[in-house]
């Protein structure tokens, strides 16, 4: 389980390591950015719920290709989709800016099993074309699982 996290946040996890400045976009910024990202996140989601490998990762960046291949992906989605079950929607929570470099974007996501994971989508800032560089799922869930 913890592999899975690890897999799924290692480039952002190096990205964002160290000491961290963080703000938290204001509300009409973040709805818009979050507009902007939506198909990304939505195909992100659907793709990985449907096991599904080329949409999963299609708009995720060079570096997070080379952490989630095809190699690895099916145990990444064992790991997590086989316990939190098929992801249903999200909703936007927030967006932080972190060290001016990294913009994240902070979601309530419903699962069959879990109705209350936390979604953390990375883009790099600056970048027009906003190709995902990060991803988490936080749940008590997959953290009782980690156990």
């Amino acid at each position: 389980m913890k592999k899975s996290i690890v897999l799924l946040g290692l480039v952002g996890a190096l990205a964002l390591g160290g000491c961290q400045q963080v703000k938290e976009m204001p509300a009409d910024q973040a709805q818009a950015f979050a507009k902007i990202v939506e198909p990304e996140v939505e195909n992100m989601l659907v793709g990985f719920s449907n096991k599904d490998y080329a949409a999963h990762t299609r708009d995720f960046d060079q570096d997070m290709l080379d952490t989630v291949d095809p190699v690895t992906f099916p145990q990444v989605y064992d790991e997590v989709i086989g316990k939190l079950g098929k992801y249903h929607s999200h909703t936007l929570s927030g967006v932080q800016i972190q060290n001016d470099e990294f913009i994240v974007a902070r979601y309530n996501a419903v699962f069959d099993n879990d109705p209350q994971v936390v979604v953390r989508v990375v883009f790099n800032d600056g970048d027009t074309q906003y190709k995902i560089t990060g991803l988490w799922f936080d749940s008590k869930l997959l953290q009782e699982s980690a156990k």
